[in-house]
C-alpha cells in the first residue's frame, strides 16, 4: 500500500516510521510542507493520504497555516478524487472538519459493499486511532491485492 503522510513536525513523523515499520507492505512518503506534498500527489498514486491541516508552504518554512492542508486535501479530490483521506489535525477547527466530512463523497473504495467518506478525521491526541486506521487500510488493501484477474486461461498481470 502506498501512503502519504503530509506533515512537518518530525517528533510525530518519528513515531509514524518507527510504527509503520511494522508492517512491510506498506510503502510510506513524506512530504513537511505544501508545496511538496502538491508536487507528489500530482507525480505519483497513494492509496491513502493522512494530511495534517498545519502545515508550512516549504519544507522548514514556518508560516504553517491550516490553508495550506486544506490546499492539500482540494488538490488530492481534484487529481485523485477516489482516493480516500484523513484530516489529521491537532488544530482546533472542529467545524472546518465536520464541514470537510459532511461534504466528503461516498464511495465503496475496497469492494466490501461497504459505503464510506473520502475524508475522515483523526484527532492528533488520538494518535493511535490514526495509526490503527491506517493498518485497517492495509489490510483492506491487501484483500483487493490478492484478487486475480485473468481473461481465459491467459493471466493479464494487473497490479
Amino acid at each position: 500500500m502506498r501512503l502519504l503522510i503530509v506533515e512537518d513536525n518530525e517528533d510525530e513523523i518519528g513515531i509514524f516510521t518507527k510504527d509503520l515499520a511494522k508492517t512491510p507492505a506498506i510503502e510510506v512518503t513524506f512530504a513537511r510542507s505544501r508545496d511538496t506534498a502538491l508536487s507528489l500527489i500530482e507525480r505519483e498514486s497513494y492509496d491513502l493520504v493522512v494530511v495534517d491541516l498545519k502545515i508550512p508552504t516549504i519544507d522548514g518554512g514556518l508560516d504553517s497555516d491550516y490553508r495550506h492542508g486544506l490546499a492539500v486535501h482540494s488538490k488530492l479530490r481534484e487529481v485523485a478524487s477516489g482516493t480516500p483521506a484523513v484530516v489529521f489535525s491537532g488544530f482546533g477547527t472542529i467545524d472546518l472538519v465536520s464541514e470537510l466530512a459532511d461534504k466528503s463523497d461516498h464511495e465503496d473504495i475496497w469492494g466490501t459493499g461497504v459505503s464510506q467518506a473520502l475524508t475522515c478525521f483523526k484527532d492528533k491526541s488520538q494518535f493511535a486511532k490514526c495509526l490503527e486506521f491506517i493498518r485497517s487500510v492495509e489490510e483492506q488493501d491487501a484483500a483487493l491485492s490478492e484478487i486475480e484477474i485473468s481473461f481465459g486461461a491467459t493471466p493479464l498481470g494487473l497490479d
